[in-house]
């Protein structure tokens, strides 16, 4: 009767749910100390904190907003990503044949294969969600074409010169926004990975690694351009603010991203709450 087991026994049910669990190694006759609780609370929190890493590796990336993100364990089981590699891996045959000029070509596909080369090398132990991946072969797809069109004679540049009455060829920024479009989602899934972080520091922070990617890229695109390259009709140094527009354009489609995952992940949230009554 007077047993701290009895004493959590007795306690009714709606502050039982607040008493930690305590261990029966430690499970004693006398009434329980403070310190005791606190020390129950310490070691069950340390083992959650071990086992997260376990856990992410045993999710590896899935979030429950639809099938698609499901991940099978097997890469062979995986058949969406066997269609993907098809397609893309025909987009890019097909780019090969014929471009509009060859050493434009060659350059193009530098970041193509280098980001290839980072997605296999780490499917191993960092695989991604189907999704993740879909966008990812997306943007892969229009940064192909723009190597094979070459960005300054590209016919959906040209087309959207029309549309906007402009003499320059508008296709870089329409990739440069596809990178905040389709890559904000695989960053934003794969970040709780290396950091945990919650709302809305969750769909900040994807953001701000792209918009980090993207000045990087246009100084080392700034650099080639005036050193190595040529070419006066180049992308990369026809306009004064040019890497500002680029830049802007990524922030445009990320932007656009994370408002659109922040919906699509509270979907869920009002079905359980009207589920549940609350």
């Amino acid at each position: 009767q007077g047993t701290a087991c009895n004493r959590f026994t007795l306690i009714g049910s709606s502050q039982a749910r607040q008493v930690p669990y305590v261990p029966s190694s430690m499970r004693r006759s006398a009434p329980f100390t403070r310190r005791d609780i606190w020390v129950s609370r310490l070691s069950s929190d340390t083992a959650r904190s071990r086992s997260v890493l376990h856990q992410f590796r045993e999710l590896l990336g899935s979030v429950s907003i639809g099938s698609v993100l499901t991940l099978p364990k097997t890469f062979l089981a995986r058949h969406r990503l066997h269609i993907l590699i098809v397609l893309f891996v025909a987009a890019s045959v097909a780019g090969a044949f014929a471009p509009v000029n060859r050493s434009e070509w060659w350059e193009g596909n530098i970041p193509i294969v280098a980001l290839l080369v980072v997605l296999v090398g780490s499917y191993r132990w960092w695989p991604l969600s189907d999704l993740s991946y879909l966008l990812l072969a997306i943007f892969l797809v229009l940064a192909t074409i723009g190597s094979h069109y070459t960005y300054e004679k590209n016919p959906a540049g040209v087309w959207m010169s029309m549309l906007f009455h402009d003499s320059r060829n508008h296709y870089d920024r329409l990739v440069h926004f596809s990178v905040g479009l389709l890559i904000y989602y695989p960053v934003y899934e794969n970040l709780p990975r290396i950091a945990r972080c919650r709302a809305p520091w969750s769909y900040f922070l994807p953001l701000a690694i792209l918009l980090s990617a993207s000045a990087l890229w246009e100084i080392a695109e700034v650099f080639y351009g005036i050193g190595m390259h040529a070419n006066p009709g180049y992308t990369g140094t026809d306009d004064a603010f040019d890497s500002q527009h680029d830049i802007a354009s990524t922030l445009v489609g990320a932007i656009g991203a994370m408002f659109l995952t922040a919906v699509i992940h509270r979907i869920p949230q009002r079905r359980t709450k009207r589920s549940t009554g609350h």
